[in-house]
């Protein structure tokens, strides 16, 4: 098992903006309210704690089988092309 990134620059803010694009795509009437791991941790003490930093690097990827991986939002739109809309993907 493997576990990869798509290309292209991803922040948190993208995912979890006002407007993001995961929600645009989806079709879903929903918004966002984005915070602090600060401020979640302490409405959830129970939480993990989340690093300052972190990032999924494609470094065997590309050793093993070079990195032609899609940018993500060209992914996610994929995937909503051919999503069903509810658990599975279309016929």
């Amino acid at each position: 098992m493997a576990y990869f990134r798509n290309n292209g620059k991803l922040k948190l803010l993208i995912i979890v903006g006002t407007r993001p694009e995961i929600i645009r795509l989806s079709g879903v009437d929903a918004t966002v309210s984005p915070c602090t791991s600060e401020e979640y941790k302490a409405k959830h003490p129970d939480s993990a704690d989340r690093p300052k930093w972190s990032a999924l690097d494609n470094r065997m990827l590309r050793c093993t089988v070079g990195n032609d991986v899609r940018d993500w939002k060209d992914a996610l739109a994929c995937f909503f092309a051919h999503w069903d809309g509810e658990n599975g993907m279309k016929g």
